[in-house]
């Protein structure tokens, strides 16, 4: 009776530990990017699949961000468009050349991707 008490309580313990850990965990790199100058931006698979968040630094052109979200997610990157939505709430595509301080995005925001199927 006693030794079940216990090990009931070790696992809540346990289970405790494990969760704060990942709190601190994620506190930890998101304070990273902060240092870095960058923000968290997430990507939307068009599959329905996992998507995919990375770290963006704020003057950075997007180009190279774009070419490896389309690696990781197994997209052609030629027959990808990346859009966010602007302050008027409209989908706007994300151009190569564009920067997160120059579209305005903010931390956390999602960003829509379409792939055609266009030959």
């Amino acid at each position: 009776e006693e030794d079940k008490r216990e090990a009931v309580r070790s696992e809540k313990r346990r289970r405790v530990a494990k969760r704060v850990a990942k709190v601190a965990a994620e506190q930890k790199r998101k304070h990273n990017i902060e240092l870095k100058d960058a923000i968290s931006l997430k990507f939307i698979n068009p599959n329905g699949g996992e998507g995919v968040t990375m770290a963006v630094k704020r003057d950075n052109w997007m180009d190279g961000y774009l070419e490896l979200v389309a690696k990781r997610l197994g997209v052609d990157r030629a027959k990808t468009r990346f859009l966010f939505k602007d302050d008027e709430n409209a989908l706007t595509e994300i151009e190569p050349h564009d920067s997160v301080k120059t579209l305005g995005l903010q931390d956390e925001e999602e960003i829509v991707v379409k792939v055609s199927h266009k030959q």
